[in-house]
């Protein structure tokens, strides 16, 4: 499966893409989807800066990316944690 296939797949046919993704894992396509997910959150920083009147600073860029790249492990650890918890393996 290539890296589309995958992420329609895991809505679509998620025990044959998990399957797929375990047999052969790649470290590019997570690093794809959180760099993607990084530039959105901080877009949307800038783009509240703005709306709000306090100028394009780059701290509102640099604050959204921090916020990105911290958030995004704490999210994910919080999620395994829930999943084991409901007996997830």
């Amino acid at each position: 499966m290539n890296f589309i296939e995958r992420v329609t797949g895991i809505f679509t046919k998620p025990e044959a893409t998990i399957k797929d993704i375990l047999k052969e894992p790649r470290i590019e396509e997570p690093l794809v989807i959180v760099g993607i997910y990084a530039l959105l959150i901080m877009l949307s920083s800038y783009l509240t800066s703005m709306h709000m009147g306090m100028g394009s600073n780059i701290s509102s860029l640099v604050i959204g990316l921090v916020i990105a790249l911290i958030g995004w492990p704490i999210a994910t650890g919080v999620v395994h944690a829930l999943a084991l918890f409901l007996g997830g393996e």
